[in-house]
């Protein structure tokens, strides 16, 4: 499977699209930042946060634990714009029209991201326990679950994680040397205050997402 289609490919689909995938990320921003302040209210006033302060010797510093509220509101927006953010590239990499409101057109399958996020996420935290090259391996064959759930709505949370396994039998290594791939711009991206991300973010999701439509025709 050749990177340089991919991304080449990648830059096709997203030419001309960058004013609404801008749009969609500051959206998503000010989405996140109200409900991180809200929940942030919420914490400090019913004292569910708290404030701990690490003297190291030659000098100190404060920081503070998320309260509930603050987790819980995260954990909402993420639910409910998880599969539209993902379905939103998933549908540039195929070359179709898109609009920084179709992120709220999956929020029906809040519980199912959620809960399918907690299983990749303990499942690969389980096989880490064995070593941290296992637990590399398991992130890479889970990594494709969100698009086949988009693609196939029918398929249940271990079903799911069966058919990405499936799909990354035999191309978790190429999956690993793409990302790779983009570790110059990624250390690039502090270098330019972040705003190297609103290109790069969108970049490497739809060239992952033609890593999986690549796979999925075969």
């Amino acid at each position: 499977m050749g990177f340089s289609e991919l991304k080449e490919n990648a830059k096709k689909s997203l030419k001309g699209k960058y004013g609404d995938i801008i749009v969609m990320f500051i959206i998503v921003a000010l989405i996140s930042a109200l409900a991180g302040a809200l929940g942030a209210g919420l914490d400090n006033l019913l004292n569910l946060s708290k404030h701990e302060i690490v003297d190291l010797g030659f000098t100190t510093f404060t920081y503070t634990t998320t309260g509930l509220f603050t987790s819980l509101f995260a954990l909402i927006v993420t639910g409910i714009l998880g599969f539209g953010i993902i379905e939103y590239f998933l549908n540039i990499s195929r070359n179709k029209e898109v609009n920084w409101k179709d992120i709220f057109n999956r929020k029906d399958m809040f519980v199912f991201y959620l809960i399918l996020s907690l299983l990749v996420g303990l499942f690969t935290f389980l096989w880490s326990l064995l070593f941290i090259i296992p637990g590399i391996i398991a992130a890479l064959s889970y990594s494709l679950v969100y698009y086949i759930k988009l693609d196939n709505p029918e398929l249940e949370y271990m079903d799911t994680i069966k058919k990405s396994k499936e799909l990354m039998n035999g191309h978790k290594w190429d999956f690993f040397l793409l990302q790779l791939s983009f570790i110059g711009w990624v250390l690039l991206v502090p270098f330019t205050l972040g705003i190297l991300a609103f290109w790069l973010v969108p970049y490497m999701t739809v060239t992952e997402c033609n890593f999986y439509n690549k796979l999925i025709e075969k």
